[in-house]
């Protein structure tokens, strides 16, 4: 079903409260550090001559939504640790108010007067990632995508609070960057 991205934020506010399973493709715009061992990055050939980037990067996750980040880790630690685990305590956002009753988290951004939406996401799997050079509409593929990845920042969370081996990866997924969402049966591709 085609839906805009209001509907889309309004589908999600109006599910049931439980947690459950979703599959989102969404795409983000990779950072990139200027060198690397003192190499200089392949800058121009990733951006365009005004600077804006020309790389894509789409991703498709599984996972839980409308799910408690705090009892997700006291579960994870319980399964490693046996239930003799000492409790985690989340600590508040840093940005953004989950919004009660939705899988949603509402942010207006510094300097800035227009609310954005994000979708928060217990990943569960990364299902698929790829690259797209948006000005020859190809996907980034060997040693192009290799020279690439050395320059992207290394985006993962580290587990570090949480104390477990296996963490609970969470993303806040901003809602105008969602492409296909699967929830509650249905599959909604964002126009």
């Amino acid at each position: 079903m085609l839906v805009t991205q209001q509907q889309l934020r309004d589908i999600l506010i109006n599910l049931p409260t439980r947690a459950q399973f979703v599959s989102v493709t969404y795409t983000t715009t990779p950072r990139m550090r200027k060198t690397v061992n003192g190499r200089g990055t392949p800058y121009n050939e990733f951006h365009t001559e005004d600077g804006d980037p020309i790389v894509e990067k789409t991703s498709r996750v599984s996972g839980i939504i409308n799910f408690r980040y705090g009892n997700s880790v006291n579960n994870q630690r319980e399964r490693e640790q046996g239930p003799d685990h000492e409790p985690f305590e989340p600590e508040p956002r840093r940005w953004g108010v989950r919004m009660d009753d939705a899988p949603l988290v509402r942010h207006t951004p510094k300097h800035s007067d227009r609310e954005r939406f994000y979708l928060e996401v217990k990943v569960e799997q990364a299902l698929e990632t790829f690259y797209v050079d948006t000005q020859r509409s190809q996907e980034i593929q060997g040693e192009r995508l290799d020279s690439l990845r050395d320059f992207m920042y290394n985006n993962s969370q580290s587990s570090g609070r949480q104390n477990v081996e296996t963490p609970v990866i969470l993303r806040d997924i901003r809602l105008d960057r969602i492409r296909e969402i699967r929830v509650g049966g249905e599959i909604y591709h964002v126009v």
